[in-house]
């Protein structure tokens, strides 16, 4: 643009240079005498240049039309390209809230499997407690004995064997013979 610019600007001096050196060139140099040359000799210039003025300034209106149509065209091709980045943000939004949503659900399932799982462990862990105490209590009955007398001297020794005590005498409650 600003080649065409400094071309137009030199074409119009030009253009005015000619129109002097031809003015002088015929009527020579000098003021003129009385009003009515001085009114010949802006009708000369004026009909000389205003019309290589205006051809110029057509030109660059022209240039300026098209710079103007080009840079709409640009325009209208960055709406475009804005719209598509718009419509594509648009559906990766949409995958990523299904996407999110399947997550969602998953760690609801997850949630409720865990949960399932936590009170599986919770009935096992009283099975396994219950059995447990069933065995030692069984294993308990099993060293009674019954009828000679002995069971009762078993548990003592038992007692003493497992709390470290010396006598009978160190329990604080001796139990009663019958």
């Amino acid at each position: 643009m600003e080649k065409l610019i400094k071309k137009i600007c030199i074409t119009a001096a030009i253009a005015a240079l000619i129109a002097i050196g031809t003015f002088i060139s015929h009527f020579g140099l000098g003021f003129a005498s009385n009003i009515g040359n001085w009114g010949a000799v802006g009708d000369f210039f004026g009909g000389v240049l205003n019309p290589t003025f205006a051809l110029l300034s057509l030109i660059l209106i022209a240039y300026t039309l098209m710079q103007n149509k080009k840079a709409l065209e640009q325009s209208e091709k960055a709406i475009e390209q804005g719209t598509k980045a718009i419509e594509q943000n648009e559906k990766a939004l949409q995958v990523s809230n299904k996407e999110l949503e399947l997550t969602r659900n998953e760690l609801a399932n997850s949630s409720d499997a865990l949960k399932e799982q936590a009170s599986l462990l919770a009935v096992q862990s009283f099975e396994t407690t219950f059995f447990n105490m069933l065995d030692l209590h069984n294993k308990l009955l099993s060293n009674i004995f019954y009828g000679d007398g002995k069971s009762y001297e078993i548990i003592i020794g038992w007692i003493l064997r497992n709390l470290k005590l010396n006598s009978v005498n160190d329990q604080i409650v001796t139990p009663i013979k019958t």
